[in-house]
């Protein structure tokens, strides 16, 4: 009876390693999720930071950029905020991706673009593939320019991500062709 009773006490020790581990696992995960997260955030703030520096300088933005030696100080201007609106809104995607942006919030967010930002024929127009900082990647771009070109549905991206980490779980088990 003792040899049965040392065996279930290690069974159930071992099973409680076992959870333990796994959730300093998933927490570490999450930290560095979160980190991750704040040095995004960071950058937008430092680059949009410098956007409104060269908004204000319209001269200096036609020096540093060639591209943009013909345009006028309006123009400028304009362009600097839709990139400025597009690093924000790829934060917000990213954040959600990441489940650091809760449903209904990334829902209210996705809601005030459409019924506000891309209700504005020139800022929606002015959502080129230039303004895009973070946002290169083809599925995340793919995804976000049908938001913009169909404001109607929009993916939610945990939900994406959830389904591509799954499936990149699933191509690693059976090779590496797609399923």
């Amino acid at each position: 009876m003792a040899a049965w009773a040392s065996v279930v006490v290690s069974a159930v020790s071992a099973f409680a390693v076992v959870v333990t581990l796994y959730a300093l696992v998933r927490s570490n995960r999450r930290l560095s999720a979160s980190l991750r997260i704040g040095t995004l955030q960071q950058m937008v703030s430092e680059m949009n930071g410098l956007r409104n520096r060269r908004a204000d300088h319209p001269t200096m933005e036609r020096a540093m950029f060639e591209s943009r030696a013909t345009w006028t100080d309006d123009q400028i201007r304009e362009y600097l905020l839709a990139v400025e609106l597009a690093n924000i809104f790829e934060w917000a995607y990213i954040a959600r991706r990441e489940g650091f942006l809760d449903s209904d919030i990334w829902t209210s967010w996705a809601e005030t673009w459409r019924s506000v930002i891309l209700a504005s024929p020139p800022l929606k127009k002015s959502f080129t593939a230039t303004v895009w900082t973070f946002a290169r990647a083809p599925a995340m771009l793919a995804e976000i320019n049908g938001f913009f070109n169909d404001p109607s549905e929009l993916p939610d991206p945990r939900r994406q991500a959830a389904r591509s980490r799954w499936r990149q779980r699933l191509d690693q088990f059976f090779g590496d062709e797609p399923l």
